[in-house]
């Protein structure tokens, strides 16, 4: 049971790393639209904000997963 809050833990750190990492591209997009950047520029920083709301996703569902696990595990004892 604790491996699986520990990995719940992990997957929340990971997860609010990633909207730091949001944040920040989304930033940059803006940024660079106003200055005048093209969508050729652009495509980088918006092909990793695309993996980085993929990488949540993910991320999401596994929370959910492993505190699915450890709940099946508590009320089974």
């Amino acid at each position: 049971m604790r491996l699986l809050l520990g990995a719940d833990v992990a997957i929340g750190c990971v997860t609010a790393l990633l909207v730091l990492v949001q944040a920040t591209l989304l930033a940059r997009i803006i940024a660079g639209s106003y200055s005048g950047d093209t969508l050729g520029e652009l495509r980088p920083s918006l092909g990793l904000l695309l993996l980085a709301f993929a990488g949540r996703a993910v991320l999401a569902w596994a929370f959910e997963a492993v505190g699915r696990l450890a709940a099946t595990s508590v009320l089974s004892r």
